[in-house]
């Protein structure tokens, strides 16, 4: 805390500096060695009681293993129906073998790009593939009650193929350990997580069908909106050939959202992704260096634009599971009839730039209203401006003070299939 006194005629003022960071949490119980271990077989475990109680991201794992075996750590959420034997997984860390040293506690960082953004009340678990102890556990003391996952079809506990293919999205049963011969419960299990404050914003990084655009193109993703405040510390994206492109962060100036409605937005920042960091049919993370971090608010939202007239970023229609973002297309003239960016007018784009957009399908007539588009990015919450090079956006102190009020010193979206 910093305070800066300043003295005027018949008049004291007191600036308290404060920063808007939301609290850290840890979730899990102490993590030390125990008499026992969780599982001698290949399952996956959730852990009912280690329940998360802040929102943020995951940013290391701490674990006593009794031997060395790679694992995947678990974050899970109950299903909204409320059935206790119902969970979604939210997301998963592989955990290396060279990260996993036995008899003695290990931790292992979770890459920026790899943070699973939790919510509270989202709980902790771990799927193992190895018939060998592996977590210490024990009953001395209070812990946490055991489901573990089983195959809903056949009521048999999963099999180290289901437990491979456990995904973010991934749906699964359990029963309570008890029932299948399990020990007394509950259990203290060595096994914790660290959450800090985050966010992350866009869509699940994966392959599509379908490619967002296939012409030079700048494109705001209206509906990956930014749920904190905070800097980009990576992004995510699934490219179907290896051009380069500018992830980009909007922000709005004007109303005007969607279905053909015309928008105007400031460019808050730019990350310009090389071609060496796009690399064709895989997961890509372009970690960000410090200094060209951009710094968000609640509400900035994430766009894309690419130079080459070629498919870059993986997309697909929307479906009821998944209902996609509204996308616009930024356009510099609608006299007679909008006209999209030349490449030009793209390879100018710069912070500060203000830019009009329109409905894409007031651009093109077999274009998509809703898509899932494989574009996503992690942000960090950091109690100081972090603001770079292609950053921008407001602080992250509020300023108050004692005696006075607030002191403020394409053919776009054509599915190839």
């Amino acid at each position: 805390m910093a305070m800066y006194l300043r003295w005027g005629f018949l008049l004291v003022a007191v600036l308290v500096v404060t920063p808007t960071v939301n609290s850290e949490c840890s979730v899990g119980q102490e993590v030390a060695n125990r008499s026992g271990y969780l599982s001698d077989f290949a399952t996956a475990i959730v852990l009912v009681d280690n329940v998360i109680s802040c929102d943020g991201i995951i940013t290391s794992w701490q674990f006593w293993p009794k031997n060395s075996f790679s694992f995947k750590a678990l974050v899970l959420r109950q299903l909204a129906d409320g059935n206790p034997s119902s969970w979604t997984v939210i997301g998963t860390n592989d955990i290396p073998v060279s990260d996993v040293v036995p008899n003695q506690k290990s931790t292992y960082i979770v890459p920026v790009g790899d943070r699973i953004e939790v919510q509270n009340g989202d709980v902790i678990g771990i799927a193992q593939y190895h018939v060998n102890p592996l977590i210490a556990a024990g009953s001395t003391g209070s812990g946490t009650l055991l489901h573990v996952a089983i195959n809903a079809q056949t009521s048999n506990l999963l099999t180290n193929g289901e437990i491979f293919s456990l995904t973010p999205g991934s749906t699964i049963s359990t029963v309570t350990s008890q029932s299948i011969g399990g020990a007394a419960e509950p259990l203290q299990v060595s096994l914790s997580a660290n959450v800090e404050p985050g966010c992350s914003v866009g869509q699940q990084v994966v392959n599509r069908g379908g490619i967002l655009s296939n012409v030079r193109i700048a494109m705001v993703l209206i509906d990956n909106t930014v749920s904190c405040n905070g800097v980009i510390a990576s992004w995510q994206y699934w490219p179907k050939q290896s051009f380069p492109f500018k992830a980009i962060v909007f922000r709005q100036v004007l109303t005007g959202t969607t279905g053909g409605s015309t928008s105007t937005w400031n460019i808050i920042g730019i990350n310009d992704i090389p071609a060496s960091n796009v690399i064709a049919n895989k997961i890509n993370r372009y970690n960000i260096p410090t200094g060209d971090r951009i710094e968000v608010q609640t509400g900035d939202v994430i766009g894309i634009a690419h130079y080459d007239d070629g498919p870059v970023i993986a997309a697909d229609a929307a479906d009821a599971s998944n209902p996609g973002t509204f996308h616009q297309v930024a356009v510099n003239s609608c006299h007679f009839q909008c006209q999209l960016l030349t490449e030009f007018e793209i390879g100018n784009l710069e912070l500060g730039s203000t830019i009009t957009t329109v409905s894409t399908t007031d651009i093109f007539v077999d274009s998509t209203a809703r898509l899932q588009v494989s574009l996503s990015a992690e942000v960090i919450v950091s109690p100081h401006s972090t603001t770079g090079s292609q950053g921008n956006g407001a602080s992250h102190y509020l300023y108050q003070s004692w005696m006075t009020i607030f002191f403020a010193s394409v053919s776009t979206l054509i599915y190839l299939y």
